[in-house]
């Protein structure tokens, strides 16, 4: 690998670590597995997160199982993994473009009809989900859901991200 802050064609260290996904627009995501890279010669150091989509979709299907309602950093997350610009989400959720704004910087408190409907219009689109939609939001067994203050997701050894642990 070459690195691109110095391009010096060395070998760069790699070892596995843990690493914080502030990437993601989240600050409550931990990572276990992640290859990170080091260049001896000017100390850049460079994250290998392997199949970012399937790690991405993995953190939204999380999401959709929160025992409680999304906040605003988590809507934004959704809302751009799966495409959609702030205008356009502002229209399928019946906002005006401010709205959406505010409720995404926390300015807002999500009303339970924003959070259910975020939940539903973005859960429709991921790409790799293992339930239906509707089992998920009629669900009324507490273990059903999952609490997200701080989560764990480790690559496996087949390279795939799942989730270690929620709490």
């Amino acid at each position: 690998m070459k690195c691109s802050s110095c391009n010096s064609h060395k070998n760069m260290k790699a070892k596995s670590t843990i690493h914080k996904y502030i990437e993601s627009g989240l600050d409550n995501i931990t990572l276990h597995g992640v290859i990170q890279h080091h260049c001896n010669d000017c100390g850049e150091i460079y994250y290998d997160y392997g199949d970012v989509n399937q790690l991405n979709n993995t953190i939204a299907g999380t999401l959709l199982r929160k025992k409680h309602n999304l906040n605003g950093k988590e809507i934004r997350f959704l809302r751009t993994y799966v495409g959609y610009s702030s205008e356009m989400f502002a229209r399928i959720l019946g906002l005006d473009k401010t709205s959406l704004s505010r409720i995404e910087n926390d300015r807002v408190k999500v009303s339970n009809q924003v959070n259910m409907t975020v939940r539903f219009v973005t859960g429709g689109k991921l790409t790799d989900r293992d339930y239906d939609l509707h089992d998920l939001f009629l669900a009324v067994e507490a273990e059903d859901y999952i609490e997200f203050k701080n989560a764990v997701f480790k690559m496996t050894n087949k390279g795939r991200w799942q989730l270690k642990q929620a709490g």
